[in-house]
């Protein structure tokens, strides 16, 4: 439908990743996320608006946080086509597709599993003449974040890592037990994004569950140093959860609302 539209879509994550699986079902996806220059981004949301299209789940992006610094001209002209049935699928070259799974599952504090199988199936599907310039990028602190991820996969799923150019970096140990305490426990109700708890105004406001609320928000030490643009050395977390929490909490307290509505 978008191409119809004379739209040229470039799909990233989900079915992209799969790709890099030895079989399909072995990695599962759901939405559709779609890279739009922004010259056709009006077009294609126009193009989804119709009938046909009401069971699609897309997301339409203009950017990726995680690909800071790569412009999308660039992202296109680098990406490929990948066949499927009787057409094809535009998505990232595989420098690019490796850099944003890698900042994906820090920006994400590493909660889910399948992220970082993803980085695995990644490294071990690197085709001939990839270009770890361009997978880096220039960014110093962006570099080591990519290192971090590549030596997460290595230590905590065994990626083989022979094709690297690098000794992949020994993670800290502070970062893989934050890992392993995120995998440990994958209930819904203990990830804000999936099911948030109730609302903190509400809670201020009767001044009960005050602490439990306030633990309840307490960012995970990767997520933390990725907010604040650190690096993932031996140096304590605390600092970091500190001053990301004090960040959030000072942002919700300027735009908290005086009054908040009866949940009864």
């Amino acid at each position: 439908m978008l191409r119809q539209a004379a739209v040229e879509p470039l799909l990233v994550k989900g079915w992209a990743a799969a790709t890099l699986y030895p079989d399909l079902g072995l990695r599962p996806f759901g939405d559709l996320d779609l890279l739009i220059r922004p010259r056709e981004f009006e077009t294609a949301r126009a193009a989804l608006k119709v009938e046909a299209a009401r069971d699609c789940l897309v997301d339409l992006h203009l950017r990726f946080p995680e690909l800071k610094g790569r412009s999308i001209d660039d992202l296109f002209a680098r990406s490929r086509l990948v066949a499927l049935e009787r057409g094809h699928v535009r998505v990232l070259a595989a420098e690019d597709h490796l850099a944003l799974q890698a900042i994906h599952l820090l920006k994400h504090g590493a909660w889910r599993p399948l992220w970082l199988c993803d980085v695995a199936a990644a490294i071990e599907s690197l085709p001939d003449g990839f270009n770890w310039k361009v997978c880096l990028g220039s960014d110093q602190l962006r570099r080591s974040w990519i290192q971090a991820t590549l030596g997460l996969a290595k230590q905590l799923l065994g990626a083989d890592c022979a094709k690297l150019p690098f000794n992949t970096i020994r993670v800290p140990r502070w970062m893989e037990k934050s890992v392993l305490k995120q995998w440990g426990s994958l209930w819904p109700a203990n990830h804000l994004p999936i099911q948030p708890p109730p609302l903190m105004a509400a809670t201020l406001n009767g001044r009960s569950g005050l602490l439990k609320a306030t633990l309840q928000r307490w960012p995970d030490p990767i997520t933390a140093t990725f907010k604040l643009n650190g690096a993932f050395t031996t140096f304590p977390r605390l600092p970091y959860q500190l001053g990301e929490f004090t960040s959030r909490a000072g942002r919700f307290l300027l735009r908290r609302p005086k009054t908040v509505p009866s949940s009864n």
